[in-house]
């Protein structure tokens, strides 16, 4: 069950949501409940407090305990299994999505866990306990501190996912680096990479200098270069195509930045390559 942390938090932000209902529940060693779904119309966040359960959501197996939750979409099937000896005691934690935008559907078929230790998820129990509480309130009141408190849940529990994913600025850049590597072909900007390792542009301007010795768009001018010598030294591949497999939609954009950091342009790349393939 993989999935995009940056993507739930913008659908988070854009959702209309609102608390539909809230239970604490406990269930004895031994207990299990089968061939179900998920509840209709309405997504589920189960926060563990105590034991430990599998939960099979899609046909996907998942260890549930304290430390880490599990988000599940809406209508989705759905077998729960009490592990061990101890009893299972959870809060369930169900919420709606008003309006049809693609924010709702992203949520309501969105299935995965957040491993964000004990000690972040202890951190999310009063608020919870709180939501409890103020099912048992009527009137407009009750309405809106459960909406905020709803909210308050769903940032703090997303900022200790981000820094529970980035333990260490050591992992963020690993992770960086992978990804331009991975994704050259792409138009990379310095705030698409800065989103990505869930920093504001001018700290992750920052750690990547610290990391690489060069600021990250010299680095990331570098990888597309050196990816493409790696496709001019393959004649099967035109100027304009290496171009574009390199992330430049403009060949002659390319040709200059090429030209400015090797000191040839890309024809005469190819052509000093053909001629002597030996070359260094």
């Amino acid at each position: 069950m993989d999935f995009d942390l940056n993507e739930i938090i913008q659908s988070v932000a854009k959702a209309n949501i609102e608390l539909y209902d809230i239970y604490c529940v406990t269930i004895l060693p031994g207990g299990k409940s089968l061939n179900r779904t998920t509840s209709q119309g309405v997504c589920g966040i189960v926060v563990p407090l105590k034991g430990k359960a599998r939960f099979t959501i899609d046909r996907h197996p998942v260890e549930l305990k304290p430390g880490v939750i599990l988000h599940a979409g809406s209508g989705i099937e759905l077998d729960k299994e009490v592990l061990g000896n101890s009893e299972w005691k959870y809060i369930l934690l169900h919420y709606k999505l008003n309006g049809e935008d693609s924010a709702k559907k992203h949520l309501e078929t969105s299935n995965f866990t957040f491993h964000i230790g004990l000690n972040k998820s202890l951190e999310l129990e009063p608020k919870l306990q709180k939501l409890l509480k103020l099912q048992e309130e009527r009137g407009p009141m009750s309405g809106l501190k459960s909406k905020t408190l709803l909210y308050a849940f769903l940032e703090k529990l997303l900022q200790a996912a981000r820094e529970t994913m980035f333990a260490s600025k050591e992992e963020t850049m690993d992770f960086i680096l992978d990804y331009i590597e991975n994704n050259l072909d792409k138009p990379l900007s310095i705030s698409q990479l800065a989103e990505k390792a869930g920093v504001d542009s001018r700290q992750f301007y920052y750690l990547f200098l610290k990391r690489m010795g060069m600021c990250p768009k010299k680095y990331l001018i570098q990888c597309k270069v050196k990816r493409a010598k790696e496709l001019l030294e393959d004649e099967n591949y035109s100027i304009t195509r290496i171009s574009a497999m390199v992330g430049y939609e403009d060949a002659l954009h390319f040709s200059r930045i090429f030209k400015k950091n090797t000191g040839i342009s890309p024809s005469h790349y190819r052509n000093n390559f053909e001629k002597n393939p030996w070359r260094i």
